[in-house]
């Protein structure tokens, strides 16, 4: 257990983690220790450009299913376009929410992107299950 709470997974990476989309990847460019200067207060702004960012990922980072919605996929699109994007202009572009943040946008745009190349050729790469299949251990939880 390291001092803020959080676990450790041994590799000196702190989790990223959504149990409502079941997603846990390991992001070793966002830290705690970077939030928790002044005290470990962040700004309303921050905490705001922290839910963007943090919406971001969870769009980018779940694997995309055949039954997804045309709305859902536009939002994917979006969440990618706005990580791609090298605006400065726009307040709330992916580099203004990164220096905001104390993070270097040039540094975890490509880990970002990444990520979700692999989210997006490990959920091809999955075999399909047909109505009523259940998969593992039938507990409907990954990896318990």
């Amino acid at each position: 257990m390291q001092k803020n709470g959080t676990k450790s997974q041994g590799n000196g990476r702190t989790p990223v983690f959504d149990p409502t989309r079941q997603v846990s990847i390991a992001l070793d460019a966002i830290l705690p220790q970077q939030f928790h200067d002044h005290g470990g207060k962040l700004s309303g702004c921050q905490r705001l450009y922290l839910a963007i960012l943090h919406d971001s990922l969870s769009l980018l980072l779940t694997p995309p299913r055949p039954t997804q919605r045309p709305a859902d996929r536009l939002k994917v699109d979006e969440a990618l376009e706005w990580v791609r994007s090298e605006n400065t202009r726009w307040p709330a572009s992916f580099h203004n929410v990164c220096t905001a943040l104390g993070l270097a946008p040039e540094y975890l745009r490509p880990r970002i992107l990444a990520l979700r190349q692999q989210v997006v050729h490990g959920a091809a790469a999955r075999p399909r299950l047909h109505r009523g299949a259940q998969a593992g251990n039938g507990s409907g939880k990954i990896g318990g």
